[in-house]
C-alpha cells in the first residue's frame, strides 16, 4: 500500500509540473485512483462494479474531456 501511495505521489508531481492547470492535474489523479482502485477491487477482492459505477466513471470520463479539451484551447490562445 506504501509503494501504490508513494507512486501516485510520484505521479501527481510529475503531473503538476507538466500541465498549465493544477485543476487539469488534480482532477486526472482523482479520477485515475478511483479506476485503479476499482480494477484492484475486481482482480484481487472479485468486487462486482454495478451500472451505477459505470454510468458514473463515464461521467467522470466525458468531465476529463470536457476538462482536457478546454485547457488545450487555452494553451493554443495564449500561444498566438
Amino acid at each position: 500500500m506504501m509503494v501504490c501511495n508513494g507512486l501516485m505521489w510520484t505521479t501527481f508531481t510529475k503531473a503538476l509540473q507538466e500541465v498549465p492547470s493544477t485543476v487539469e492535474a488534480t482532477v486526472t489523479n482523482s479520477s485515475a485512483n478511483l479506476f485503479f482502485t476499482a480494477v484492484l477491487g475486481n482482480a484481487v477482492f472479485g468486487e462486482t462494479l454495478s451500472l451505477q459505477w459505470w454510468a458514473g466513471a463515464s461521467l467522470i470520463v466525458m468531465g476529463l474531456v470536457i476538462i482536457h479539451s478546454n485547457a488545450h484551447q487555452v494553451t493554443v490562445h495564449k500561444d498566438e
